[in-house]
């Protein structure tokens, strides 16, 4: 490792209460860049969560500060999908580009050195997590999102700062190469943009005078990275148990149908899987399923009714679909189904239990005995309550605690602590979704952000918006209390 990689991960590991006094603050989440266009084709790749490439740029051109250090863009975690990025190099012009890209940020692998690096069940489900592996995905993110990274040197030329803080789909952003790397891809678009002084990393939160941020998904044991990040040997990130389920069979699936992974709840998603493809889905759940019981093991006593759960939400359809065909074209399948069920009662009983049954676990989960946080109205909300009470901020009237990671925008009040109010801000997304309480935005983007303004005693007060791209400018944002709850 060189010097320069030493000192940026100190850098990138220190304290997060860093006391930037930027009169305005921009907190956007969860853009999910992937593998994005690809330049010759025009066509997105089909895991991609990010189409608003240029309406990103418009949003960066419409807050452009008017002098240094007057304005901070924070991007909250899973703004990029490491995850999401499958392809691996298979030519020798594939393992050149690869060597090149590390070589710009001084590190030194030879072609033929790197073809030995990518093992078979690699080129099945993509690259893993060691840092120069991650080099060659963000590669691929920075092409099919050139247009992005050149909103970003924009901001910087501008007098504007920015802050990145790591979340579940980029936990790569932990190493010191991968932020050498977004460095290298930003100043591709502008080599005067000052981006060494003004792009910071945060590992975990960031706080801003009366703003503390978190991506959020340390509150979801699902998504929680918990013990070291790095596995033994320092040369893996330890991925939570929902990536694993991501790298295993999510990205497959999403293969074979776009955005499957934003249709929610699980069950949705498989019967969809189940009337469109049910052979390839049979074939990755074979190859994925295996792996992911492995790669639980450490998570076994703390997550084990969830998993069972996901993989009985999963196992359950395929097994009534391939059951009821197996029945119709093997006359010896039918035989041994008749001579176990024998009566017709107790034949329809079993077919109707088979269909019913992921409703069932639904139904259980629904009815699971639930325990009401002691503050705020989720595990979020809770979350940032204790978060707020060690955020220390003398004399403040009022405290904000920020997540993203749920896509869902989001505001809570969560009391008074002594004489300052504390609030529970949610910063949406900028992907597609598909929310099962929320039909008027199926399918639909919302281009979310909060936005921060120092007041005349320094404090911060914020404004939930969404950018509106047909408009060229942004609006209030339209938040429903689904909890049924009054504020």
């Amino acid at each position: 490792m060189t010097d320069r990689q030493v000192e940026q991960r100190e850098r990138s590991h220190a304290a997060s209460d860093v006391p930037l006094t930027a009169r305005t603050i921009l907190v956007v989440s969860d853009l999910h860049l992937s593998a994005g266009i690809d330049p010759r084709t025009r066509r997105y790749d089909p895991r991609e969560n990010f189409v608003a490439g240029r309406a990103f740029r418009r949003f960066i051109d419409y807050h452009l500060p008017s002098q240094p250090g007057d304005a901070l863009l924070i991007l909250n975690g899973d703004i990029f999908d490491f995850l999401r990025v499958i392809r691996v190099p298979r030519s020798v012009k594939d393992f050149s580009e690869w060597s090149a890209a590390l070589k710009a940020v001084d590190r030194e692998y030879p072609p033929d050195r790197l073809t030995l690096t990518v093992s078979r069940w690699e080129r099945w489900f993509g690259l893993r997590t060691n840092d120069f592996k991650t080099i060659w995905k963000l590669d691929r993110i920075a092409r099919g999102h050139q247009s992005f990274f050149a909103a970003l040197a924009r901001w910087l030329r501008a007098g504007g700062s920015i802050a990145f803080i790591k979340g579940n789909h980029d936990v790569e952003l932990y190493w010191p190469l991968v932020q050498l790397g977004i460095r290298r891809h930003i100043a591709r678009h502008d080599e005067k943009a000052p981006g060494e002084d003004r792009i910071e990393f945060h590992q975990d939160w960031l706080g801003v005078h009366n703003v503390y941020i978190e991506h959020g998904h340390q509150f979801e044991p699902v998504t929680r990275v918990s013990g070291t990040a790095t596995l033994p040997g320092d040369r893996e990130i330890r991925l939570p148990l929902g990536s694993l389920i991501n790298r295993y069979i999510i990205n497959k699936l999403e293969g074979i149908d776009p955005f499957l992974d934003n249709i929610k709840p699980v069950q949705s998603l498989l019967w969809t899987l189940v009337r469109r493809h049910p052979i390839k889905a049979i074939e990755i759940l074979w190859r994925g399923v295996p792996l992911l019981r492995r790669a639980f093991k450490p998570y076994f006593f703390r997550a084990t009714l969830g998993f069972a759960v996901f993989v009985a939400s999963i196992v359950i359809p395929f097994v009534t679909v391939v059951s009821v065909a197996l029945y119709f074209v093997l006359p010896p399948f039918r035989d041994v189904v008749t001579g176990v069920f024998r009566g017709p009662w107790s034949r329809a009983a079993v077919s109707i239990a088979g269909v019913v049954t992921p409703w069932i676990f639904g139904a259980a989960r629904d009815l699971w005995p639930k325990k009401k946080p002691p503050h705020g109205e989720n595990e979020y909300g809770h979350g940032i309550y204790e978060r707020l009470l060690k955020f220390e901020c003398p004399q403040c009237t009022r405290k904000y605690g920020i997540v993203g990671h749920t896509h869902a925008m989001d505001v809570q009040y969560l009391g008074d602590m002594d004489s300052t109010e504390a609030f529970y801000l949610n910063s949406g997304s900028w992907a597609p979704r598909w929310p099962e309480d929320r039909p008027d935005l199926a399918g639909q983007v919302e281009y979310s952000f909060l936005e921060f303004t120092r007041n005349t005693n320094g404090e911060y007060r914020h404004r939930s918006l969404e950018w509106r791209d047909d408009r060229n400018e942004p609006a209030e944002a339209k938040i429903l209390n689904l909890r049924g709850r009054a504020p």
